[in-house]
């Protein structure tokens, strides 16, 4: 009656509890039983009843539903300092690596990641299958230097890229800079010839008038009067 009263309120977690329930999470997780919030009614009964078995202790439904909130949270802390340079990994001790500064550093803009200066996660490869966002299936297990590698990988393609993208842009620009140059030449010197081209039409225009006018005045004998005065 003991055992059972600590499994309704606290109950501490072992490594073997935590590995009955996560196989039969990853169990599950395969079949495609995991709800959007959450696993489905029958995947926690099927924990519980693992658990029960393997260790010899009580256990709830709210007990399987809290450690897998703690997990949940274990991966969201663990996968982002790998994603991080200067953080390593130790298969052996399931513990993160790295040189104080790095640490000192990081928990100041993190403090949720100070307990994890020498904390050891296990069994990362099913912790980052179950509660990986992007993961489809059970089979996709990775160990923590491999999504170290991995996210190393993803952040030197996203700064290639916008390297890339930020020449193709400075190009862009470049060349819209000397099409605007040669249009603005080509207009000035398009303006210059039709303003030569008006002037001397409207010259041509009249020239006539001015002969015809001195043919009228010639007549009228006007002509000469007009050219002494």
């Amino acid at each position: 009656m003991d055992s059972m009263k600590k499994g309704r309120s606290y109950l501490k977690w072992t490594d073997d509890m935590d590995k009955a329930m996560l196989d039969v999470f990853v169990e599950y997780y395969a079949k495609g039983d995991r709800a959007q919030n959450g696993w489905k009614p029958h995947v926690y009964t099927a924990a519980i009843k693992k658990v029960r078995e393997k260790c010899q202790l009580e256990v709830t439904e709210d007990n399987i539903i809290s450690r897998s909130k703690t997990f949940d949270k274990h991966y969201a802390i663990v996968n982002k300092m790998l994603s991080q340079s200067g953080f390593g990994w130790d298969d052996e001790k399931n513990m993160f690596t790295g040189e104080d500064d790095v640490w000192n550093t990081y928990v100041k803009a993190n403090k949720d990641a100070s307990s994890y200066r020498y904390k050891s996660v296990k069994f990362w490869d099913m912790i980052s299958t179950l509660y990986s966002r992007d993961r489809a299936t059970g089979a996709g297990a990775r160990t923590a230097n491999e999504s170290a590698a991995e996210m190393a990988e993803e952040n030197a393609n996203t700064t290639t890229n916008n390297k890339d993208a930020n020449s193709s842009t400075q190009a862009d620009e470049d060349r819209s800079k000397k099409r605007y140059r040669l249009d603005d030449s080509i207009a000035t010197m398009l303006g210059d010839k039709l303003d030569n081209f008006t002037a001397a039409f409207k010259a041509k225009l009249m020239l006539p008038s001015l002969h015809q006018s001195q043919h009228l005045l010639r007549k009228s004998g006007l002509y000469l009067m007009a050219y002494q005065i």
